[in-house]
């Protein structure tokens, strides 16, 4: 009984020695690892790409099963087996015939899609255990001069110079070349034992490319054109990189023929070329009588004369002018012939008649007088003109005419009397019956001469009497025009004054006894903080006229004599120490003068001896207007006196 339990306790030991179990002994991710993501992918019902859990183990035979999430894919590999999981998987069980069961083993990583994870399995029977063989590795460093070279390790690019990348031990081919550079290739071996874990590898490239320099005779400016490519500049330039061998340049230049050649470019090294380049041109010069417009083939050249170049072959030359005929020549053209071309243009004429009524007129053409009515005008050139008749004591009669080539044109024009003219004021007779100064009118027999303000401002007349006591005893009167009230505020200091009215002085005049003439004289008056007087007179009266400045003065002056046919304008400018007499703008005499003016103007007077209007009057100070009157803006009255 005693021999039975012990055999029984020692087959009871034995099973205990041979029972086996599962166990994990690590779990962890391979990162470097791809089967799952690029070697080896598979994926799972929903379509996304399974991690693969590679069970490290020298047993076969075993089952698994995941949690809700399943298993994909077992595969049996040498020392090991592939799992495929949905990713998110959370547990798995392992179960074999043999060695038993290990229940719902948790991960200890979250599972991602297409990882890998390495789990070592462990039994009582056998343990296996996989080490990380501990691979030696050194760095490795490639540059080159110029950066940016392309960097090949054994035939594959790996990037650009300086590049860096651990290598393991062993040789290796590398490569180093970059665009207009000569390569560098050579072979390599790492150890593993190099100084501070680094092999280093420098390299220099050599030129594989140079410049040209390149110019052009007998002109500089063309274009340069290398392998069919244009530089932007003109010569003389110099290329960028080209690279080292032959070249094809041309040269182009407007007016030459293209030139073209092949030039070596070496390592390095700046070719010098100059161009010689053949004109394809000649010079022309083209004349025009009258001077016009010049034309080659329809396009603008130049006007009267124009020399310039010109492209050999068939041309068109053509010369354009207002009322003239054009000159077209069709010429010819050779390269290195200069060409002469002269062109005479035929004006295109007309004839003008111009008759007026009455006769007599005063003919004018833009402003050039031609003649007097009745005017035939022959062979004028055709166009548009102002013409313009002129009578005194008639309105001026102004119009456009055209001349037609080969026409005749009749003008014929009636005048009409002038009213302005007619309702001038006339003089103030030399007896007066009676004198109202009240009612400021006069009678003359069976005449009323009256004073006309034209209701402007400041403007007042006055009727003077003066007696002559040495030959006669009768009254003699002149006629004034007063300007006494102006504004304070109107003129300045300065001194440098200008005066000027436009006036009329009857034909009649007065009949002086005393100096046995006809008297018609213009006396103006202004008081600017001194004394200014200049007096006009008609022809005939030479000795009568002066001016005078303050103590300045100057007497007898033929230079004052004015026609006073027509309406003038006279005056005088004080300026920088001198007095100047003006006629229709003119300075006619100039005095110096020396005592100071304050240039305030006070009053004004004009006196007519005789009688006489004033159409308008202005005075400027500094070049400024500073006062403007006129007295027959209505064209009815005029200051003075009037029939």
């Amino acid at each position: 009984m005693k021999f039975l339990f012990t055999i029984i306790s020692a087959l009871f030991t034995a099973c205990l020695l041979t029972a086996q179990h599962i166990a994990v002994k690590s779990f962890r991710m391979l990162e470097n690892d791809l089967d799952a993501r690029v070697n080896f992918p598979r994926k799972d019902q929903n379509g996304d790409v399974c991690a693969l859990i590679k069970a490290v183990t020298t047993e076969t035979g075993f089952d698994w099963d995941g949690d809700q999430l399943g298993i994909v894919k077992t595969l049996q590999k040498k020392g090991e087996i592939w799992i495929y999981v949905p990713f998110g998987s959370k547990r798995i069980t392992i179960s074999h015939a043999a060695l038993g069961v290990l229940r719902n083993y948790a991960y200890p990583l979250h599972i991602e899609k297409a990882a890998v994870y390495e789990m070592a399995l462990t039994t009582g029977k056998v343990v296996t255990v996989v080490q990380e063989e501990k691979i030696k590795t050194v760095w490795l460093a490639v540059s080159g001069n110029p950066p940016g070279a392309d960097v090949y390790i054994n035939e594959v690019w790996k990037g650009s110079a300086p590049y860096t990348e651990k290598m393991k031990p062993g040789k290796y081919d590398y490569r180093v070349e970059k665009t207009l550079y000569h390569s560098e290739s050579g072979t390599m071996e790492i150890t593993g034992d190099e100084p501070y874990g680094k092999k280093e590898i420098s390299v220099a490239l050599k030129p594989a490319f140079g410049y040209l320099q390149i110019d052009s005779e007998p002109e500089n400016g063309a274009g340069v054109f290398i392998d069919n490519v244009e530089l932007t500049e003109k010569t003389p330039c110099k290329s960028n990189m080209l690279s080292s061998g032959m070249h094809r340049v041309t040269c182009r230049l407007n007016m030459y023929q293209p030139k073209s050649m092949d030039i070596l470019i070496e390592d390095g090294q700046t070719a010098h070329q100059t161009m010689t380049l053949t004109p394809n041109f000649s010079v022309i010069t083209i004349a025009s009588r009258p001077p016009a417009d010049i034309y080659i083939d329809g396009v603008k050249a130049g006007e009267g004369k124009y020399t310039g170049r010109i492209l050999p072959g068939l041309h068109t030359i053509e010369g354009k002018l207002a009322q003239h005929e054009s000159d077209e020549q069709d010429i010819e053209t050779i390269a290195g012939k200069d060409t002469v071309i002269h062109l005479a243009l035929r004006p295109t004429e007309g004839n003008v008649y111009i008759t007026s009524d009455p006769a007599d007129a005063n003919v004018y053409i833009n402003d050039v007088l031609k003649g007097a009515t009745p005017l035939t005008l022959n062979k004028m050139p055709a166009g548009v003109y102002q013409l313009s008749l002129k009578k005194t004591g008639f309105e001026t009669v102004s119009k456009n005419i055209e001349v037609r080539e080969g026409k005749a044109a009749a003008i014929n024009e009636t005048l009409r009397a002038d009213k302005e003219e007619a309702s001038a004021g006339r003089y103030f007779p030399w007896y007066a019956r009676t004198f109202n100064p009240s009612r400021g009118i006069i009678k003359l027999a069976n005449d009323v001469a009256d004073f006309a303000e034209d209701g402007c401002e400041y403007i007042s007349t006055a009727l003077s009497p003066r007696r002559e006591k040495r030959r006669q005893k009768k009254s003699a009167h002149n006629t004034y025009f007063a300007l006494s009230q102006v504004s304070s505020e109107t003129f300045t200091s300065s001194s440098n004054l200008k005066f000027e009215a436009r006036v009329k002085v009857p034909e009649e005049g007065i009949n002086d006894f005393l100096y046995r003439r006809r008297r018609r004289d213009v006396q103006f008056s202004l008081n600017c903080g001194k004394a200014v007087q200049i007096k006009f007179v008609a022809f005939g009266n030479s000795g009568l006229g002066w001016m005078r400045c303050g103590d300045a003065k100057l007497a007898h002056l033929p230079e004052l004599c004015v026609n006073f046919d027509s309406r003038v304008t006279l005056g005088f400018e004080l300026k920088n120490g001198t007095m100047s007499a003006l006629i229709n703008g003119a300075v006619v005499k100039t005095m110096d003068y020396t005592d100071s003016s304050t240039g305030e103007v006070r009053d004004i007077n004009i006196e007519f001896e005789g009688g006489g209007s004033v159409d308008w009057l202005r005075i400027y100070q500094d070049g400024a207007l500073k006062l403007d009157k006129e007295f027959n803006a209505d064209k009815k009255t005029t200051a003075g006196l009037s029939d």
